[in-house]
């Protein structure tokens, strides 16, 4: 795997489309125009057909795309590269180059992203895990698959080789199967696994086994038991790739002409979007227009005038560079704002090195020891952590509190909040005297 930090080939000054005031949408990305449209959640219609333009960013053919933590992910199987994509600013942070296979699809939770890596013509599959920032956990050799589902509490892989799902724990351990094809009204070749949020099931597409060359939507329960299935008109949009449920009981539908929206009837038909070579849907949740990653130490930042003291600019979207991760550190916000369910963690850090999450309630700009600082104001220090592998995290289970209530401040208030984690670097002949970074900040309105 080879990671590519500076993005100045991917055309960061590219023109981007406002936010949108939803705080959730459905994303569907075109391999043929290279853009990634969004859509309501609710009734499937089209918010923007460009949300997301790749056209200068040196991105192919995107099949795939996933919300890790605040981050976008995009699976381009022709560079071969994952491409990680800040949403609140939908600017380039990082390119990865995988190996082993392309990339075709991708799932997360709150903890770690899964890709699954397939090889044409192989008869296997990998699956990746990577850390929040990017890094590399572990690899696993894995049957013929064509998609991943996290659960919530599992991981779901759709096995082309038995027509079935199957069950794997968090450490891709197989745990049983979801559920194996055994009659006429079981996929053949599963294409693709979501959830139906509100009606607690699992959509499988798949091929139709009582009529050849025809795709279907299947629905399971989440203990695998068979509930419907659906037929897909390949009139309708063309090889059926991908299918979401909306809140008022419709289905968004993807496939190689496009995207439409089917009725609860299931006849009634509302085509959405003209675009070829349309992939996987995937569901994002917005923090809000004002809550963003900010004050990097990479050179691109402009919202800040203070510079890394000693030349040490870090990779895109991070802090300055410390003595052992020449990227910088890296602070990422996970989870929602309403309600509080949010998770601040700390990564690119010294491996035992002690962290400090801080809170602040107004602007500033300033070195700070080894980094920068763009907050000040009334400061809360939320929690001290002593990192492991460099990585650190607050709030914990065991903490028995929220962001919001650590921090003194309402969720739904609108009031705006600074955050920061602080880190000790004590590598004494690096940058010296100080002893102590900084990561990027974030800024939350509450």
């Amino acid at each position: 795997m080879q990671r590519i930090a500076s993005l100045a080939c991917f055309g960061l000054l590219a023109s981007v489309a406002p936010l949108a005031s939803a705080d959730e949408f459905l994303l569907v990305p075109s391999a043929d125009t290279r853009r990634i449209a969004a859509f309501r959640p609710d009734d499937g219609s089209l918010v923007d057909p460009a949300w997301l333009d790749l056209t200068a960013w040196g991105i192919l053919g995107p099949c795939a795309v996933q919300q890790v933590g605040q981050e976008l992910w995009v699976a381009d199987p022709p560079t071969r590269t994952l491409v990680r994509f800040s949403i609140a600013e939908r600017r380039p942070l990082e390119r990865i180059l995988v190996s082993g296979g392309e990339p075709r699809a991708i799932t997360a939770n709150a903890t770690h992203a899964f890709v699954l890596l397939r090889e044409p013509g192989a008869g296997f599959a990998l699956v990746q895990k990577y850390k929040l920032d990017g890094q590399l956990h572990s690899s696993h050799i894995t049957r013929r698959a064509s998609d991943l589902l996290w659960t919530g509490s599992e991981l779901l892989v759709a096995d082309i080789d038995l027509d079935g799902i199957l069950r794997s724990t968090e450490l891709l351990t197989p745990n049983g199967n979801f559920h194996l094809s055994g009659d006429a009204t079981d996929p053949l070749d599963p294409a693709e696994l979501d959830l139906d949020l509100a009606g607690g099931r699992v959509l499988v597409v798949g091929d139709l086994s009582a009529v050849p060359g025809a795709r279907g939507v299947f629905r399971y329960d989440q203990a695998g038991n068979f509930q419907d299935v659906l037929s897909v008109d390949p009139a309708w949009v063309g090889e059926l790739r991908g299918a979401a449920a909306l809140s008022n009981g419709a289905l968004l539908l993807s496939g190689s002409t496009g995207v439409a929206r089917l009725a609860p009837d299931g006849v009634t038909l509302t085509p959405l979007w003209d675009a070829g070579g349309a992939g996987h849907v995937t569901r994002i949740e917005i923090q809000g227009t004002g809550s963003r990653t900010w004050c990097h130490g990479d050179g691109f930042d402009t919202t800040h005038l203070a510079v890394c003291p000693c030349g040490n600019q870090g990779a895109p979207g991070r802090g300055c560079a410390n003595s052992v991760e020449p990227r910088g550190g890296a602070l990422q916000v996970s989870g929602t704002l309403q309600p509080d369910r949010l998770l601040l963690t700390a990564s690119g850090m010294p491996a035992t090195s002690t962290c400090l999450f801080l809170q602040e309630d107004a602007a500033g700009d300033a070195v700070f020891q080894d980094g920068v600082r763009c907050s000040s104001g009334a400061l809360v220090r939320l929690a001290t952590r002593a990192a492991q592998a460099g990585v650190a995290r607050f709030p914990l289970p065991q903490d028995g509190t929220t962001l919001s209530a650590r921090g003194g401040v309402v969720p739904g208030s609108g009031a705006r909040r600074y955050y920061l984690a602080v880190y000790r670097n004590a590598a004494r002949t690096w940058c010296p005297p100080a002893l102590a970074n900084t990561t990027n900040g974030w800024i939350l309105d509450w």
